[in-house]
C-alpha cells in the first residue's frame, strides 16, 4: 500500500498561502495574514467531509473586517448557520458557499455561489471548480497552482484514487485474468465458463488489489450495511470521513466440474439486480453512515459468451468475444441516483481458437 500522511496536505495548502500571503496583506492590511491561514484551515477540514471530485463549485470566504455576517447571498436567500461541517455529508448537493464566522461558526449557503465580486472587497475567498482553485481578493485573483495529481491541494484523492484504482484492475487483471486468484474462478483454460460460485474470486482479487494499490486506506472484505444487508467490500480513509460501499456481481454460465450442466446463468437481469441493492444499501446505511460522505459502486465481472452449451469446449472469436462492447443499461438511469457511481464493468476475455 502507498502511504503519505496528514503533513502531506499541510505542506500543499501551506505553500498555497505563500504564493498568497504578500498580496492578502497589500490589500488588507498584515492582520490579514492570520484570516488566509484560517480560511486554508478550513478548506482542509470541509475537504475532510466533502470530497472535491463530487463537487462542480465551492467557494469558503473569511471577512477581514470585524463585522462577518453580511449576507452575500445573490438571490437574498438566508444562510444556514452551521457549528459542525459534519453535518453537511447529509446534504446532496453540486455548489456550496460558506461563509467563516469563527473556528466553530459557519454560514451555509447550500446550493448556491455567493457574490464573489461583492464579497472580495471585504475578505478573501477560496474559490474551487471543475478541478481548479483560485483565491480571489481585493485587487485580483490568485491561481492555487496544482502542486501534485490530487483534486485538490487541501484533499486527500479518496474516490479519485479509487476510481483509478478500479480502471487499472480492469485493464491489468480482469481483462485477461491474470491474476492467479482470478484464473481460479474459472473452469477452462479458455475460459468460457467460471467455477460454481466464482464471486469468492472475484471478490477477494479485487480487494487484495485495492488494498494494496490504494494510499492511506482500509479496504475490508463482507462488511454489513445493517445486520441484514452485507457490502462485498468497504473502503475506508485515514485522514477523510469518506467512505466507499463495493457490491460486486457476475455475468455469464457458471457449469460443474463434470460439465453434467449448468449452476447458474447470468445476465443483464443479474447487474440490474446488483444496482438495486446498491442503492438500497446507500439508503439503509444513511443513519450508520451519517457522519461520513459514503458512494456506492456497483463492479460487474462479465464473462458471457455467446451460443455455448454444456459441450463447449472452446469458442471462436466472434461468439467470444459478442458480448465486449454491448453495455448494459439500468433503471434508473445511474446520472440521476445520488451517492451511487454508474457502474463498472470489467469483460473478460476468452482465450479464442479460429
Amino acid at each position: 500500500m502507498i502511504q503519505f500522511n496528514d503533513g502531506d496536505i499541510e505542506e500543499m495548502s501551506r505553500m498555497a498561502a505563500e504564493i498568497a500571503m504578500p498580496k492578502v496583506e497589500n490589500d488588507y492590511g498584515a492582520f490579514a495574514r492570520e484570516n488566509l491561514v484560517q480560511l486554508n484551515q478550513v478548506v482542509r477540514k470541509f475537504y475532510k467531509y466533502l470530497s472535491p471530485e463530487h463537487l462542480q463549485e465551492v467557494v469558503i470566504y473569511i471577512s477581514c473586517v470585524e463585522d462577518r455576517n453580511q449576507n452575500y447571498s445573490v438571490n437574498q436567500t438566508q444562510p444556514k448557520k452551521v457549528i459542525d461541517l459534519s453535518t453537511l455529508t447529509q446534504i446532496e448537493l453540486q455548489s456550496i458557499s460558506i461563509q467563516i464566522l469563527s473556528d466553530t461558526d459557519f454560514l451555509v449557503y447550500q446550493g448556491e455561489i455567493i457574490d464573489i465580486e461583492e464579497a472580495r472587497e471585504s475578505g478573501i475567498l477560496y474559490h474551487y471548480k471543475y478541478g481548479r482553485e483560485k483565491y480571489f481578493i481585493k485587487s485580483e485573483e490568485i491561481k492555487i497552482p496544482s502542486f501534485s495529481s490530487f483534486p485538490s491541494s487541501f484533499a486527500f484523492p479518496t474516490f479519485k484514487d479509487l476510481d483509478n484504482a478500479l480502471e487499472a484492475y480492469g485493464i491489468r487483471r480482469a481483462k485477461r485474468s491474470t491474476c492467479e486468484i482470478l484464473k481460479r474462478a474459472w473452469n477452462e483454460e479458455e475460459k468460457i465458463f467460471f467455477k460454481e460460485k466464482p464471486e469468492i474470486q472475484q471478490r477477494k482479487s479485487l480487494y487484495d488489489f485495492l488494498d494494496i494499490t490504494l494510499r492511506a486506506a482500509e479496504v475490508s472484505e463482507e462488511q454489513n450495511v445493517d445486520d441484514t444487508q452485507p457490502i462485498d467490500i468497504k473502503v475506508s480513509w485515514d485522514f477523510a470521513n469518506h467512505l466507499a460501499l463495493i457490491e460486486v456481481k457476475w455475468l455469464g454460465k457458471s457449469i460443474k466440474e463434470d460439465r453434467s450442466g449448468f449452476t447458474s446463468k447470468y445476465y443483464d437481469a443479474r447487474a440490474q439486480e446488483g444496482f438495486d441493492q446498491i442503492i438500497n444499501y446507500m439508503n439503509v446505511g444513511k443513519d450508520r453512515f451519517f457522519h461520513k460522505q459514503s458512494i456506492g459502486y456497483l463492479v460487474v465481472f462479465d464473462g458471457r459468451r455467446y451460443q455455448t452449451n454444456e459441450e463447449t469446449t472452446e469458442i471462436s472469436k466472434k461468439n467470444g468475444f459478442h458480448y465486449e462492447n454491448k453495455d448494459l443499461s439500468f433503471n434508473p438511469d445511474p446520472s440521476t441516483v445520488k451517492n451511487v457511481e454508474t457502474p463498472i464493468r470489467f469483460f473478460m476475455e476468452p482465450i479464442c481458437t479460429g
